[in-house]
């Protein structure tokens, strides 16, 4: 994801709002990318770790600049800032803005249990795959090139 460019102070309460309107929109669509990670971590046998890992870094880089670039507002406007922010429809943008921050991290850390988890699993099956492919070789008569049947109990 590309850092998107600074925006200019806002000049009121409602640029301010203007402005956290757009970040809220991002951090909607991020939430909706980390959830539909996260399910896909739930729900496939076979998934992309790399992929889904790269994909939630990115996601947790994107948070990290929005926050940075609504931190940079607040030092540009000073005190106007928490002046602005008692406005109904500003303080609404920045509740939501944090509700969605603190679910998205959640969905992160989900995510990344949830891959930790599989790649155990993975290496795990390649384990046992490995001992039996041993068995199959000790046991003579057999073709290395047998191929090793998972029989689970």
């Amino acid at each position: 994801m590309k850092s998107r460019p600074r925006v200019a102070a806002p000049k009121g309460p409602e640029t301010l709002a203007a402005i956290l309107a757009q970040e809220l929109k991002l951090y909607r669509e991020l939430y909706i990318l980390a959830d539909r990670q996260r399910d896909w971590l739930e729900d496939r046998a076979n998934v992309n770790l790399c992929d889904l890992l790269d994909e939630t870094a990115a996601i947790q880089t994107r948070i990290e600049e929005s926050e940075g670039s609504i931190q940079a507002l607040r030092d540009q406007v000073g005190a106007r800032f928490e002046d602005w922010s008692q406005d109904p429809s500003v303080a609404a943008y920045l509740d939501r803005i944090q509700e969605l921050i603190a679910r998205t991290r959640e969905i992160i850390q989900s995510c990344l249990t949830l891959a930790e988890q599989k790649k155990a699993a993975f290496r795990d099956e390649l384990n046992r795959m490995g001992v039996g492919r041993l068995l199959l070789k000790q046991m003579g008569g057999q073709s290395e090139l047998a191929r090793f049947v998972d029989h689970r109990p």
